[in-house]
């Protein structure tokens, strides 16, 4: 692709673009920044089951750390919308808007991420491809009610 193969910074609060076929950190990085959340990723018991390497990285960054991507190392293609089902897409959705609602990513952001949601289910629709617009449709929805829901928490906090 057009990725370059260098390393580059990676900055939460612009480009919250975060892969993780691989996270590496110190110990002692994760003893200050507490690891993985358990309320996040697959297996939890809360709605938010997607984005836990995503908090992860942004509290690096929260706590001052630089934080590199390496876009050497390759990701195996996972499993097509179809294969996967939406039934995936909500809870890993709603994973994603929570993250960036308790991190506080710019309002843009998110924007830009559910126009790319939206932008799928038109394209699928022009395609006659109505199997795969639920997938892109679920995301949408589950990136919706993460972010309202993370919105809502922090204003229990304050």
């Amino acid at each position: 692709g057009n990725e370059p193969l260098f390393p580059q910074a990676v900055d939460g609060r612009r480009n919250h673009r975060i892969f993780n076929p691989a996270l590496f950190f110190r110990r002692g990085i994760l003893d200050q920044i507490g690891g993985f959340d358990e309320k996040l990723g697959a297996g939890c018991q809360t709605p938010w089951s997607g984005a836990e390497e995503t908090d992860l990285v942004l509290r690096a960054l929260e706590a001052g750390y630089n934080v590199r991507y390496l876009p050497l190392i390759i990701q195996h293609p996972c499993k097509s919308f179809a294969q996967r089902g939406s039934a995936y897409a909500f809870p890993s959705g709603s994973g994603v808007g929570w993250v960036m609602a308790r991190h506080r990513i710019q309002f843009w952001h998110l924007g830009y991420r559910l126009s790319r949601n939206l932008g799928g289910v038109l394209l699928s629709m022009l395609q006659f491809n109505l199997p795969i617009t639920k997938h892109p449709w679920t995301l949408f929805r589950g990136r919706c009610y993460g972010w309202w829901q993370g919105r809502r928490s922090l204003r229990g906090r304050a």
